[in-house]
Order: C-alpha cells, then sequence, then structure tokens
C-alpha cells in the first residue's frame, strides 16, 4: 500500500498561487465580458446566441481536447515528437 505524505507550503507561496490564479481568473472573466460585449453591440447578435454559441463551443472543446491529447500521445508525427 503507498504512503502519501503531505508537503506543507509556506503562506508566501500559497498567497503567490492565489495571487496568480486570480490574475488568470480575471483575465478570463473580462475577456468573457468582452466577448459578449462586441456580439451585442458591434454583430447585433441576440445575448442568448451569444451564449448558446459559447455553450457550444465549451462542449466542443470538452470533447476535442482530450482528443487530440490522446492522439498526440499516441501516433508521434515531427511535429508532435514527446519531450
Amino acid at each position: 500500500m503507498a504512503s502519501f505524505t503531505t508537503e506543507t507550503k509556506s503562506i508566501k507561496e500559497m498567497v503567490s498561487y492565489g495571487l496568480g490564479k486570480f490574475q488568470t481568473e480575471f483575465f478570463l472573466q473580462a475577456f468573457g465580458v468582452v466577448v459578449f460585449k462586441y456580439y451585442e453591440t458591434e454583430v447585433k447578435l441576440a445575448p442568448m446566441l451569444t451564449a448558446l454559441g459559447l455553450i457550444i463551443y465549451s462542449i466542443w472543446n470538452a470533447v476535442n481536447d482530450p482528443l487530440i491529447g490522446f492522439l498526440t500521445e499516441k501516433h508521434t508525427t515531427p511535429f508532435t515528437n514527446k519531450y
């Protein structure tokens, strides 16, 4: 049976990880707002259609990313060599 050890992190290290995650989430949310504003004001697309498009994209991305990852791990080519 494997034994698991826990490694304690300093407060400074945990804060740095938290700030990094906060920055990432901030920019992702800001991008989401800009996308909706652009499609509503410039393209004149209904907000429900914009939301539907983002939902479809998210579902496609949830299927596509693991599939591409699997294929690049199994079938190496000059463009997808393992390092």
